[in-house]
């Protein structure tokens, strides 16, 4: 069994070697591949003071470019590595705001749900970016105490896609 795992493993290292080789990445792209939550963090524009959203956790500015190419990387061509760190930051992030919430508000059952896709949505592009995003954060939700109910919401009406 294992030496069939691994030369599965050989063939899609292969294969995706050659779609690099025919069809290569762009470089922003690349450059968020190799980037740290840390080095993301302190590369991508944070949103402005005066914009904030009360009760709303916003990490990022979406004008910033690399934030953009992150989102479009996981929406569009469910780049699980890009997905990973960006879940990665959005864990840290909760991570550190149940804290206060639990010290200073008394803050005790969170409850974590995702933004469903359209039926049609899900067929075209094979995956969903909000459950790729909340990958990370599955991983340590027991321990914060949160519940993750990743199918809690139904889309009951196929809507437009909004830009």
């Amino acid at each position: 069994m294992y030496f069939i795992s691994n030369g599965v493993g050989f063939f899609m290292r292969a294969y995706e070697f050659f779609l690099d080789i025919l069809f290569p990445l762009d470089p922003e792209v690349r450059r968020l591949e190799q980037m740290t939550p840390g080095d993301l963090s302190t590369s991508a524009r944070h949103l402005e003071s005066g914009r904030e959203i009360p009760e709303s956790i916003i990490l990022f500015e979406y004008k910033d470019h690399l934030v953009r190419t992150a989102i479009r990387e996981v929406k569009f061509r469910g780049n699980r590595t890009i997905a990973r760190l960006l879940g990665t930051l959005l864990r840290d992030t909760l991570m550190a705001e149940l804290t206060d919430l639990k010290a200073f508000k008394n803050f005790k059952a969170p409850l974590l749900v995702s933004v469903p896709l359209t039926k049609r949505a899900y067929r075209t592009r094979g995956w969903d970016q909000c459950h790729l995003l909340l990958e990370e954060v599955i991983h340590v939700a027991d321990d914060m105490g949160i519940q993750v109910h990743l199918d809690a919401l139904r889309k009951i009406r196929e809507t437009e896609d909004q830009v």
